[in-house]
Order: C-alpha cells, then structure tokens, then sequence
C-alpha cells in the first residue's frame, strides 16, 4: 500500500471544514468593504457618475475613496449616508436635493462645499479643516458651528440663523447673510 493511497476519513472532514471557514471569512472581508448607501438616489447617482468602478451595483470603500469632486446636486437625495468614505474629496456639491442632514465629519481634505437649497437643520464640519468655501444659503439652519478658521468665502444667507460667531473666521473675505 502506497502511504498516500489512504486517507483518513477526520482528515477529509478537517480540510472541508478549514475551505468552508476561508470561504466564509473571504465573503464578510468582501462584504465588509461595501459603503452603506441608503439612500437609492445617492446610489443612483455615483453609479450613474462612474464612482462603481467595478460594475458590480455597489459603491467599495477603495472605490469611495478615488474622487477629489463629486456633483451630487440636482438629485431628488434625502440622505447623504456613505459620504464619510469618500475621504479624498476637495469639491462637494450636493445643493437642491432634500437633506435635512448633513454630516461631513472628518472630510479632511474638503475645500469646497455646496449645499444650498436643502432642508438642512444640521450641518456638521467637525474636522474639515481645509474648508475655504462654504455656501449653505436657503436651508432651516439655525446655527453654524465647527466652521473652520481657513473658510475664505462664507454664503449662509436665508437660513433661520439666530446669530453667527464669525470670530474664528480670521481669513474670510467675504460673509453673505442676505435674507430675502
């Protein structure tokens, strides 16, 4: 009998068992990198940008993560969920779409941003430290905060703005509150 020529019967099931374990940890590490994306529309729209590099429907993380602009406006969007991970954007225009909410924490390398004719009661930059631009005008905001000091050019004119502390914008050139 050749030592090869038998194979114990634990050892098939041991080898089994280990392929279906890889299998399993394969799909949830596969899983696992697909932005969360709610909102149909938002989804619709990346898509429809190109952002789905890989044409499998879903937006990945490394896939998130390629865009310095993106021009969501225009879309019928009520929720932004899945923005966190496009960490490399400097351009965001999301204006005339339906959000009451939007959150941009840690979008470090923002520079622009665009979210005028909203619905927005929220606007969090926490962390957008290179913000220069920022037109949020004709929404329900009640504050501002978390505005960076590098905003240049501030347009926040007909929200519902009680007060505006302006003393951390050092460089602004230009402040916009008109209300109509």
């Amino acid at each position: 009998m050749k030592p090869n020529q038998y194979k114990s019967p634990k050892l098939t099931i041991m080898k089994s068992k280990l392929s279906l374990l890889l299998l399993l940890l394969l799909s949830g590490v596969a899983n696992a990198q697909i932005v969360n994306i709610p909102d149909a529309n938002f989804k619709a729209k990346l898509i429809a940008l190109g952002i789905d590099t890989n044409t499998d429907g879903e937006i990945q993380q490394s896939e998130a993560q390629m865009p310095i602009s993106l021009n969501v406006s225009d879309s019928n969007i009520s929720d932004l969920t899945g923005i966190e991970y496009f960490t490399n954007l400097h351009f965001l225009e999301c204006r005339d779409n339906s959000l009451s909410n939007l959150n941009l924490t840690g979008l470090s390398y923002l520079q622009v941003l665009d979210c005028s004719n909203n619905l927005l009661t929220t606007l969090n930059l926490t962390g957008v430290v290179n913000l220069n631009w920022l037109t949020c005008s004709n929404n329900l905001l009640t504050s501002l905060n978390g505005v960076s000091s590098s905003v240049t050019i501030l347009r926040c004119g007909n929200n519902r703005l009680t007060s505006l502390n302006a003393n951390s914008l050092t460089k602004s050139l230009c402040i916009g509150m008109f209300q109509q």
